[in-house]
């Protein structure tokens, strides 16, 4: 027999408690002298041997009800199965990386293995083991009763970078069932229970664990502890789409503190191609994160690594993120309207030359890093727009086909185009052109709105508020509507458009007003209301500096563009076809090299890399060719919250699921499947307080008449 709360044991010593109470209540009877007391001495005698043995039995019941209520909360269990039988157990240990955390030398997931070489050594059964991760997999195909080769796998086994998942954990043990026709086996789920992860489960992890529990026996063993003093780096980020070479660029980057206490003097030092090149030192309150800002120069054009990191502390898996950024000279915005301007207040879009080069002439300014360039259609057929970072189509009233081909190529390569609508545009050539040529889905509607003479603005709304578009915006209630003057509206029909700002339409569905679509490898972002002063009031808003900013980041031409990933997410990207025979290396962070080969599908090709395993900054590579893709990889900030649920918790949440602890249940872990005999003990104890209310009742009123 062994016990889930052992710790309760520690109150046995109270049984002592009625003894004591006994025996100084006995020491203290007082003698009188009283000469008729000859007489009743005789009856005395008769009836000392029966107040004896009840006030024994009294005592008896009193102890018992003590010792059998500890016996109870400390609830013991025997395991009614023989060894024999060969029971299969499946054993799913948590990797992901809350479990590196450290208590002194020790870290959650030392336990987490003693606990599974404790399962594999227990007795004779079967063994089988599951990683859980956010990408499960078995480690040992099936049930074995090897236990060497149990052992050494779990010696092979380390803490990755995967934040944890425990719906996807659960279903990978659900999915490993249904190919076993052994006996259901015992599961035990070896985690710190993480509180992101387990403290609020879904209805689909309830219905999973339910469904679990009528296959087998299921055991949360707990190896977490009380440590949430953790410091992370996340969320690194560069101010501008490209470095401009020899001018000052500025990156940000958030240090987060997860714990209960303020961390004073954090230094962060910030890496430039692996060297160390800038150290801050800051304080990060309880519960709050903090953004530290770094400025660097570099001389040549290309990408380079940045990554920032704080010094050791409790988890240090989560101490450094990753990002990179390209360098170069000028950054070519091509602007397409009509005509090409003479003067500068014929320009269109100028007010987002502004807002991307905030200096003194804008694009003639020497340290501007976007050079833009103003040109009429025929610009889109004579010269190689594979030179502009991105391309703005501005009021422009109509586009011949060879002009749209032109731009539908541009965008399938990797371009970015915004398509600013204005008093100019002919709706009919923009639906036979864009629409019917399938590089957008919506199509413009016939009608143009109008606000009505001394009226109040058009009613719009933002949507998609937590697209990146919006990410400059504190909250959705502080990111004003733009005043809207007069617009088109796009048709929202199923196809490949998100609609991030809409105008409001009573008993008549919403029509877009800034609309995205993804086509090939690039993007078209589509502006049914221009952004200048004389069509709108776009560039008078507060937020019209940040939106040019997140347009551009997300415009800028896929060569220039920033990739970045988290660990367990994937890569996939269409390629020309004349790359349909090619391979792709891939070097990891850990300098091992991977090769892929390029997948066709529906006469098409694509580059597929279906998941990065680690942190850091990874570089694409074509064979033969001479030029690199930089894909910044990073972990999941949500894991890095590593307070673990108390054992009470999860017994509170989990009612049902047997919860044991890792640390002091390791001689127990073996039949903790077995029954549990906590009610059996209440049952005595509410006997024993029964028959203790009933037998004093009794002497009471004996003693009273």
């Amino acid at each position: 027999m062994s016990f889930i709360n052992p710790f309760l044991l520690w109150a046995l010593p109270l049984i002592s408690v009625p003894v004591i109470i006994h025996l100084l209540r006995k020491n203290k009877v007082i003698e009188l002298e009283w000469a008729a007391i000859d007489f009743l001495m005789d009856a005395v005698q008769e009836q000392k041997k029966r107040f004896k043995m009840e006030d024994l039995l009294l005592l008896l019941l009193r102890t018992l009800l003590i010792l059998f209520l500890i016996l109870a909360l400390a609830r013991p269990v025997t395991n009614l199965v023989s060894s024999d039988n060969n029971e299969p157990k499946l054993i799913s240990i948590d990797d992901s990386f809350s479990m590196a955390s450290k208590t002194g030398s020790q870290s959650r997931f030392d336990r987490a293995v003693e606990v599974a070489n404790k399962l594999n050594t227990s007795d004779d059964t079967a063994k089988a083991l599951l990683i859980n991760s956010s990408s499960p997999r078995s480690l040992i195909a099936n049930f074995s009763n090897d236990k060497s080769l149990v052992t050494e796998t779990l010696k092979q086994i380390k803490v990755g970078d995967f934040g944890g998942d425990a719906q996807a954990s659960t279903r990978a043990c659900l999915d490993f069932l249904k190919d076993q026709s052994s006996l259901p086996p015992s599961i035990y789920f070896v985690s710190d229970f993480q509180k992101t992860q387990w403290e609020e489960p879904s209805a689909v992890l309830n219905e999973m664990l339910k469904e679990l529990q009528g296959k087998s026996n299921l055991v949360f063993v707990h190896v977490g502890d009380e440590k949430q003093e953790n410091l992370s780096v996340g969320n690194f980020r560069a101010l501008q789409d490209a470095a401009k070479l020899n001018e000052d660029s500025w990156f940000t980057v958030d240090i987060r503190n997860h714990g209960m206490e303020d961390a004073e003097d954090v230094e962060v030092k910030f890496h430039l191609n692996d060297e160390l090149y800038e150290s801050i030192s800051t304080n990060v309150p309880a519960g709050q994160a903090i953004t530290v800002n770094f400025k660097c120069r570099v001389q040549q054009a290309g990408f380079h690594k940045i990554s920032a990191e704080i010094a050791a502390d409790i988890n240090l898996k989560d101490n450094r993120s990753y990002s990179h950024f390209y360098a170069t000279e000028k950054l070519k915005v091509l602007v397409v309207q009509n005509f090409i301007p003479e003067s500068v207040y014929e320009k269109k879009s100028l007010f987002f030359d502004f807002a991307l080069n905030p200096y003194p002439g804008g694009s003639s300014s020497e340290k501007a890093l976007y050079e833009f360039e103003w040109q009429d259609a025929q610009v889109l057929e004579t010269e190689d727009l594979n030179e502009y970072a991105f391309i703005i189509l501005d009021d422009l009233q109509a586009i011949t086909a060879s002009e749209f081909d032109s731009v539908q190529q541009y965008i399938a390569e990797g371009g970015g185009v915004l398509v600013n609508l204005g008093a100019s545009t002919d709706v009919e050539n923009f639906n036979d052109t864009f629409v019917a040529g399938g590089l957008i889905s919506w199509p413009l509607f016939e009608q143009n709105f109008k606000m009505k003479q001394g009226g109040d603005f058009l009613p719009t709304i933002i949507s998609n508020e937590q697209s990146e578009l919006w990410s400059f915006a504190d909250s959705i209630d502080s990111l004003e509507s733009f005043k809207i003057k007069q617009t088109f509206g796009m048709s929202k029909v199923d196809g490949n458009g998100q609609s991030f700002m809409e105008l409001k339409r009573e008993e008549e569905e919403n029509l877009s007003l800034i609309s995205s679509f993804d086509y090939k490898n690039g993007k078209i972002i589509v502006f049914a209301s221009g952004m200048d002063l004389e069509w709108n009031n776009f560039a008078t808003r507060p937020y019209f500096l940040p939106l040019c900013r997140q347009l551009s980041a997300q415009l800028i031409k896929d060569e220039h563009r920033i990739i970045e990933r988290r660990v367990g997410e994937s890569f996939y990207k269409e390629l020309s076809d004349d790359k349909s025979r090619s391979t792709f290396d891939l070097s990891t962070p850990d300098q091992l090299k991977e090769t892929y080969n390029v997948e066709l599908k529906d006469q098409r090709s694509f580059l597929n890399i279906p998941e990065f395993k680690l942190a850091g900054t990874y570089k694409l590579q074509e064979s033969g060719s001479s030029q690199q893709d930089f894909i910044s990889v990073n972990l999941d900030e949500e894991e890095s919250a590593v307070a673990s649920m108390s054992i009470e918790q999860l017994q509170n949440t989990y009612p049902e699921i047997t919860v044991i602890s890792g640390d002091n249940q390791l001689g127990s872990v073996g039949s903790a499947h077995g029954t549990d005999l906590s009610k059996f003990f209440l049952i005595l104890a509410i006997l024993c307080w029964l028959g203790e209310n009933i037998l004093g009742l009794i002497i009471s009123r004996r003693a009273a008449s």
